[in-house]
């Protein structure tokens, strides 16, 4: 589960001067946040070593950037693992590195074909694209595949979540890639572990916990903080600092698609449903009345609103068939 960097990409030639500075600003910042997230990033052996405008190879062309630039994108280059050195590189991938990436004409291009390689048999490997990005199908005598070439935010946490179905959607694999998945989400300690315990098991439910946990991650902090009347991120916010109400909040998240709602006040009232419903995090104790509801009657995500404690992130408290009732 990682990325390669296209090198056939790294060419100027067709971009206006006054970009190039942005767009290798905005590649190192997709880089930056990777590496943040512990998340490796191949590189080919030739990617330093290519002409990228005009007749400047790649180092010549970078060292008329500023320096902070060139600085980082050292930094980054000299600790970059390149994938030939991996145990499993494939030596039938070095006889031939021949690929069609959206049925345009074959290319020789041994980054992508590594990627193919891996996303064919089952690990998922995705592109940091330099100029573009999306979902294109790759093909090869070896099969056919899709390959994931982020640059937004949002193309980079859809790699991750495609990635989980891609090997093989079990409760293992989705608390392994979660936290890459779902970087704006707090899982409480050993939460994930509810998935287990769900009725009927986790593989029927799997499509809508990822619908739960997406919208939790991307729009949970906006639903619980934003001030009302906006019921959706695209409305104009009145900057007035008031709290969104139980029924704004709940609206929001049927906005989305969601059934999401509090627990009635007798559950808090009940010394045992309330700490059935209750974490700590260093040292506060939140009680979690909200909770998603993967169905009508059963299989709930108790949730929390951000705290400074939880890093401003979502809390995910508890998954599970049901918590006790008064």
């Amino acid at each position: 589960m990682s990325f390669v960097i296209n090198g056939n990409e790294w060419t100027f030639n067709e971009v206006e001067p006054d970009i190039h500075k942005s767009i290798i600003d905005s590649f190192l910042d997709r880089v930056g946040i990777a590496i943040n997230r512990n998340e490796k990033i191949w590189i080919g052996d030739d990617l330093q070593k290519r002409i990228v405008y005009e007749e400047k190879d790649f180092w010549t062309f970078m060292s008329e950037m500023p320096t902070e630039i060139v600085q980082e994108l050292s930094a980054w280059l000299d600790r970059a693992p390149l994938y030939l050195n991996e145990d499993d590189f494939p030596d039938e991938l070095i006889d031939s590195s021949l690929i069609t990436i959206n049925d345009l004409p074959e290319e020789d291009n041994i980054d992508l074909s590594w990627a193919h390689y891996n996303n064919l048999n089952g690990i998922a490997v995705g592109c940091i694209g330099l100029h573009s990005s999306g979902i294109v199908n790759t093909s090869s005598t070896l099969g056919e595949a899709e390959l994931h070439v982020i640059k937004s935010e949002s193309e980079h946490l859809d790699f991750w979540r495609n990635a989980i179905e891609l090997e093989g959607n079990n409760t293992d694999k989705f608390r392994a890639l979660s936290q890459n998945a779902f970087p704006n989400l707090y899982f409480h300690e050993d939460v994930l572990n509810g998935l287990n315990n769900l009725a009927g098991g986790y593989y029927p439910l799997r499509e809508s916990i990822m619908k739960y946990m997406s919208v939790f991650n991307d729009y949970g902090e906006w639903v619980f903080t934003t001030p009302p009347p906006a019921l959706s991120p695209n409305e104009r916010v009145e900057n007035s600092g008031a709290e969104p109400s139980s029924q704004v909040i709940r609206n929001r998240f049927t906005g989305f698609g969601l059934t999401v709602e509090p627990e009635n006040p007798n559950v808090y009232s009940n010394n045992g449903t309330r700490m059935a419903r209750t974490i700590t995090i260093k040292s506060i104790d939140l009680y979690c009345k909200w909770h998603g509801k993967l169905q009508a009657h059963q299989n709930r995500i108790h949730i929390h609103k951000p705290i400074p404690e939880s890093e401003n992130k979502m809390v995910i408290a508890f998954i599970c068939e049901h918590l006790p009732l008064p």
